[in-house]
């Protein structure tokens, strides 16, 4: 009688074979029925269908070639992933042969027969390209015709070097919430910039060449680290709306007095302790002090004929540091005073406190 172990070489072949046979059908099976939904138009009827599938002209037949060309590699590229099945169980990692009587559960391609090994049909990954000099480059192309160049939340180190090229078209830059230490010297080249966001940065130093933006209207350099503001600010005559919020400011920057057309003035949490004398010049609309270390305030701000609006919110301040002359003698129609060392009720006590309160009751109709 023939022992069982002799029918395992013959076996092996077998599965072989069948595994073969099985990769050619299926590939031949793909492509003939690619083929054969290709040519439908060649197997019908229709005169016209026809004269469609056979261009008469040698121009014709070649796009046929080509469109036929496209389709099947249009027809690959959505063929599914083939994975084709063991016969035989899970593949093993053992590379010992199997002991007599026992079938190996070894897949093909991993037997010592050498049979055929598995190839999968599957899509390399699309790399996503990120934000570098690349991307830069766009932003400037794009930047020469609209005359805004926008990159927050950039990652960027440092003032791009390429902007140099475009210093006449650009109106607009905003660099905000990036890594930026320094503001470059030649800011000063940007002589037709009105709006400049450098907020949410790492800047330290303001330079002195900021001050040739003869129209810039808007600056926003909130969320630093600067700690002084040089004095060429001045020369910032069309300048609307300046934010140095969030910095390491220790005095009031009297430099914002002379700007006949500043409106809006914020310089909110910073450590300024006191708003000095000679501050009556500044012709701001709103003066925000909110969260720094104001202890005293100087009787020359009822001077500001156009301060409507005055937040001093969570300073040090006592009742006592607020002059009269701002509830009676000035414009002031909101002052906003809560978070500091006295109850808001008290104001009621102070001298020309009516005279504020009219004021305060006529600007809330207008804008009701």
């Amino acid at each position: 009688m023939t022992p069982y172990y002799s029918f395992c070489f013959p076996l092996q072949i077998i599965r072989n074979t069948l595994f073969e046979l099985q990769t050619t059908f299926t590939s031949c099976f793909t492509r003939e029925g690619h083929v054969k939904n290709t040519n439908l138009a060649r197997m019908t009827d229709d005169p016209n269908t026809r004269k469609r599938a056979r261009p008469s002209n040698r121009r014709g037949r070649a796009q046929e070639q080509g469109q036929n060309s496209s389709s099947e590699d249009a027809h690959s590229d959505q063929r599914p992933s083939l994975r084709v099945p063991c016969f035989g169980g899970e593949p093993s990692t053992s590379s010992s042969s199997p002991p007599p009587g026992q079938i190996s559960s070894s897949p093909p391609h991993q037997t010592k027969a050498g049979g055929p090994q598995p190839t999968y049909l599957t899509k390399p990954a699309i790399p996503i390209p990120g934000m570098g000099n690349q991307g830069i480059r766009q932003h400037v192309e794009t930047s020469t015709k609209t005359g805004v160049f926008h990159m927050s939340k950039a990652k960027l180190h440092e003032f791009p070097p390429e902007l140099a090229k475009i210093t006449n078209a650009l109106r607009n830059i905003d660099l905000s919430e990036n890594k930026i230490a320094i503001i470059p010297q030649n800011i000063s080249a940007f002589v037709n910039l009105k709006h400049l966001n450098l907020s949410f940065n790492q800047i330290e130093v303001v330079p002195d060449q900021i001050g040739q933006l003869a129209k810039l209207e808007t600056l926003s350099l909130a969320n630093n680290r600067i700690k002084a503001v040089p004095s060429t600010i001045a020369q910032l005559q069309k300048l609307r709306d300046a934010n140095l919020g969030s910095n390491a400011l220790t005095s009031f920057p009297t430099v914002f007095s002379s700007l006949k057309f500043l409106t809006v003035l914020d310089l909110s949490r910073n450590r300024i302790p006191a708003v000095p004398d000679g501050v009556g010049d500044l012709q701001v609309v709103e003066l925000i002090l909110n969260q720094n270390q104001v202890r005293s305030i100087s009787k020359d701000l009822a001077k500001c004929t156009n301060l409507k609006t005055l937040r001093l919110q969570e300073n040090t301040l006592e009742l006592s540091g607020i002059p009269t002359e701002i509830l009676s003698d000035s414009q002031v129609s909101l002052l906003s005073v809560e978070g500091n060392l006295f109850d808001v009720k008290q104001l009621s006590d102070l001298d020309g406190y009516d005279n504020y309160m009219e004021r305060y009751t006529t600007t809330k109709k207008k804008l009701t």
